[in-house]
């Protein structure tokens, strides 16, 4: 990311990310990076461990990681995980009021070779805030769907923030996740050519399969329960691929606000069965 200090090209180990060495071998690079969630907060998710699988690797091989993060009730204010070192400034909504001013204390208290803008909530624009190296990890943007999960007030502000990450962004080096997050960000004016896509992969000796159960044809979908997540449209498929499949089930594994939502979805749709 930036001023050559790290080739762009990606690879694979074990199915997760792993960046490459710097072409400088032996020199550590200094990264901070930006993201609303660590590990131990209550709403951390998938983008929270995708985000420590490829840091906590940097800081094994020799390099420092910080993370500025947001608060939550019972936090304290510094920690150490994973061998990341994460600040927690204010609460959620105070948290990117506060992002700009932190990062450049932050910045002239202990210089960075790189800043990482975590993109899956509120863009951060760092390169319009800080004069250091930026790269990105894009997990997804919000776009209009932001008006299913947060107040109008608040869905709108980050409506017209993202419109703003193609100038903002102009020669970020990006990495997203998925094929379709890369064309979101080529359809909102993001150069292809800045664009490497790595899916996140799975912990295979943490998650393996358990003892065999049913036969029966299984989905299973795996994320938080909120409306933005879009639980419902599997559920409403299952009914579609019931007429195809009679004895298909669906396991939906999480928890979140929408839960009681979906639920009652279930029933009406009148697949309690399965």
């Amino acid at each position: 990311p930036g001023a050559g200090h790290f080739s762009r090209r990606t690879h694979y180990s074990d199915g997760l990310l792993v960046a490459q060495q710097p072409r400088h071998a032996g020199k550590a690079r200094r990264i901070v990076v930006l993201n609303e969630r660590d590990l131990e907060n209550p709403l951390a998710g998938g983008a929270e461990i995708h985000v420590f699988e490829i840091f906590r690797r940097l800081v094994e091989r020799g390099h420092s990681v910080r993370l500025l993060a947001a608060s939550f009730r019972g936090a304290a204010p510094t920690t150490t995980m994973q061998g990341v070192v994460v600040r927690r400034l204010g609460n959620r909504y105070r948290y990117y009021a506060q992002i700009p001013f932190a990062l450049r204390r932050t910045l002239a208290t202990d210089p960075a070779d790189v800043v990482v803008d975590v993109l899956n909530k509120f863009p951060f624009l760092t390169p319009w805030v800080a004069d250091v190296p930026c790269c990105a990890i894009v997990h997804h943007l919000f776009g209009t769907t932001a008006f299913r999960q947060v107040a109008f007030p608040i869905a709108l502000a980050t409506v017209l923030a993202e419109k703003l990450i193609p100038f903002a962004h102009q020669s970020t080096p990006m990495l997203a996740i998925s094929d379709s997050t890369r064309a979101d960000l080529v359809a909102r004016g993001i150069a292809a050519e800045h664009i490497v896509v790595v899916p996140p992969g799975l912990d295979v000796t943490a998650y393996a399969p358990g003892p065999c159960g049913p036969r029966s044809p299984l989905i299973v979908w795996i994320g938080r329960l909120e409306r933005y997540k879009r639980a419902d449209v599997m559920i409403e498929a299952l009914v579609e691929i019931r007429r195809r499949v009679a004895d298909a089930r669906l396991s939906i594994i999480g928890i979140g606000q929408a839960r009681a939502a979906l639920e009652e979805l279930v029933r009406r749709r009148r697949l309690e069965a399965a």
